[in-house]
């Protein structure tokens, strides 16, 4: 495939393999890419970058996913929340798989 100047159109099955490739192409060629979905009344929908930058890059709207404002330093050592007798509240026993019959 001769990629040309400009934008290019590649048609791919899945979203796995467009971040796949872009991501290479972007790492080795240094390309914006984005790609998005086409329905049949017209309507187009951007799957990536969503808010127009990429995930490497901060954004003042965005939010911050799994973030953690301390250094590694201040974690909190293990052994000492690993033999707690009050069990973190978000998890639950699950239910036996054979219920009692007396």
């Amino acid at each position: 495939a001769i990629m040309r100047e400009g934008p290019n159109l590649l048609k791919l099955a899945r979203k796995e393999q467009c971040l796949a490739l872009g991501t290479r192409l972007r790492s080795k060629y240094k390309i914006k890419y984005q790609f998005y979905r086409v329905f049949p009344n017209g309507e187009v929908q951007y799957l990536h970058p969503k808010d127009g930058v990429y995930p490497e890059k901060v954004n003042p709207g965005r939010k911050g996913v799994g973030v953690n404002l301390r250094s590694i330093g201040k974690n909190v050592d293990p052994i000492q929340v690993k033999f707690l007798a009050n069990k973190p509240t978000t998890s639950r026993t699950p239910p036996p798989l054979f219920p009692c019959i007396s």
